[in-house]
């Protein structure tokens, strides 16, 4: 299927702020919902590659997550981004058989959150996805940290407006426990921001089905896409055909 330009909406949440949403494709039986890490967007470059290696096989959503890219409103640290991404993908529930949840980073933060609470999705694949904000918990001066230096500095970023991290709110540890779909974990085991134990943690918490993937010398989050490919997408692919009907070829 040849990749086009996404069609361009956008969503208003239950508090009154409106996101920027792309959607690709259209007549799947599957969608895949993409939601990319804190101070990114939904036009980076990786989650562009990503959208396109899916769409051969799912509908695809990006979103500006609030406070980031073209959305409205501030990034609130998981308080309201979580019910954010579940009512997003409610909207899209009498169209699809089953939809995905793919969480990068902050957006697994999220993607679990929603999963747990309200399960709006047929099957979760979190990247590098944190437990919960105690994320200072390792030396981050790994072989990690050099191996993204060249790629953190070639990322082209959009401003990003943020609102006070205070207060309580709802771990992925808390609730991952709760999702009733199958939850896949991809975590690197050189990612210099979010240790890989988060990954084991929040698998040994999960209920069945599940599947963990540790890989080797993979750095952070959607880095992973320009770092490893082959390995990254193709592994992405695999873990929701598992879960998903793909899209009926012509």
């Amino acid at each position: 299927m040849s990749f086009q330009l996404p069609e361009t909406t956008t969503f208003r949440t239950s508090d009154g702020i409106s996101l920027a949403v792309d959607f690709h494709g259209g007549r799947a039986r599957s969608l895949v919902v993409l939601s990319h890490g804190i101070f990114a967007n939904r036009r980076l470059e990786e989650i562009q590659i990503l959208a396109r290696d899916l769409l051969p096989f799912f509908d695809v959503v990006a979103f500006d997550c609030r406070g980031h890219g073209d959305s409205r409103g501030r990034f609130t640290f998981g308080k309201r981004e979580w019910r954010d991404l579940a009512d997003l993908a409610k909207s899209y529930r009498n169209s699809y058989e089953k939809i995905a949840g793919v969480g990068f980073s902050f957006g697994g933060f999220h993607t679990c959150v929603a999963g747990g609470l309200t399960q709006c999705f047929d099957s979760l694949l979190l990247v590098s996805a944190p437990k919960n904000f105690g994320i200072l918990d390792h030396n981050p001066f790994c072989s990690g940290l050099w191996k993204s230096l060249r790629l953190v500095a070639g990322r082209k970023r959009t401003w990003t407006r943020l609102s006070a991290a205070f207060g309580k709110r709802t771990m992925p540890m808390d609730c991952v426990k709760w999702v009733e779909a199958p939850v896949h974990i991809l975590h690197g085991d050189d990612d210099w921001v979010i240790h890989h134990r988060h990954g084991r943690l929040l698998f040994e918490a999960a209920a069945e089905p599940k599947s963990l993937d540790i890989l080797a010398g993979g750095i952070h989050a959607e880095y992973m896409i320009t770092q490893m490919p082959e390995r990254f997408l193709g592994l992405v692919k695999r873990r929701l055909l598992q879960d998903l009907p793909p899209r009926e070829r012509r």
